[in-house]
């Protein structure tokens, strides 16, 4: 949820997880969590895996985020217009993007789904949706198809 982590001068290390979701960063993507170590250059972060193999000793720090979707699932911009599309119903007091990809899942004919986290809402969808970029985007709504798979 948009956290952040501050690591000081010397030497420390945290371990990073994205529970619901997947690392961003291809180099990272199949793991679980990892441990980030600062060093060993100013500026740069060591990356290990919980077993504590070294994947990287040049990591930036902006390459540790969470992607926002599931571990399935690829993240489209925009936000869906009421028109043109198959809504499958929208689900009110969903708590996380997994629960609303859980959901999705278990609906048959689910092919994506929209996802408030500000207004706790899941709108399930039968189309596969694809990048619209004329659409307008809002921090707090993720749009989720499962076509656009990345693993």
């Amino acid at each position: 949820k948009g956290e952040q982590h501050l690591l000081n001068i010397g030497p420390q290390s945290i371990t990073i997880s994205c529970p619901e979701t997947k690392f961003y960063d291809p180099a990272l993507r199949q793991e679980s969590e990892v441990k980030v170590e600062c060093g060993p250059e100013k500026y740069r972060l060591t990356v290990k895996t919980k077993c504590g193999v070294t994947i990287g000793k040049n990591f930036k720090n902006d390459q540790s985020g969470c992607d926002p979707c599931p571990k399935s699932m690829s993240y489209v911009e925009g936000l869906l217009s009421a028109s043109g599309i198959q809504s499958l119903g929208v689900h009110s007091n969903i708590e996380s993007i997994g629960q609303c990809n859980d959901l999705c899942s278990d609906m048959a004919g689910c092919n994506s789904f929209e996802f408030s986290r500000h207004e706790k809402r899941c709108h399930l969808v039968q189309d596969i949706l694809k990048s619209d970029p004329s659409a307008m985007k809002f921090d707090s709504i993720t749009i989720v198809p499962k076509a656009a798979r990345r693993n």
